[in-house]
């Protein structure tokens, strides 16, 4: 095997940033889709989803927040909890 060069370092660091991006518009949508389907729900920093917008560009942590926060209120909110086998 061939030892890389400064161009292939170049390359695959290029392709894991365009990666990285791609994932953090996924999450940043699913964020904006679970706070349009759900504005009552509470998505942290004293808010519920329909104040998402007046936050504006928020980091990527803060929009998986986001989305962890509405999934636990919809699971609270489900009548049967799903029972752990192993806790």
């Amino acid at each position: 095997m061939a030892r890389k060069t400064a161009i292939d370092y170049g390359k695959e660091y290029a392709g894991l940033i365009e990666k990285t991006e791609a994932l953090e518009a996924r999450i940043k949508a699913r964020a904006e889709a679970l706070c349009k389907a759900n504005p009552k729900a509470p998505i942290g920093m004293g808010a519920v989803g329909r104040e998402f917008e007046k936050f504006g560009k928020l980091t990527t942590l803060r929009y998986i927040a986001i989305i962890m926060n509405i999934e636990k209120h919809l699971a609270d909110q489900h009548p049967h909890q799903q029972q752990s086998l192993f806790n």
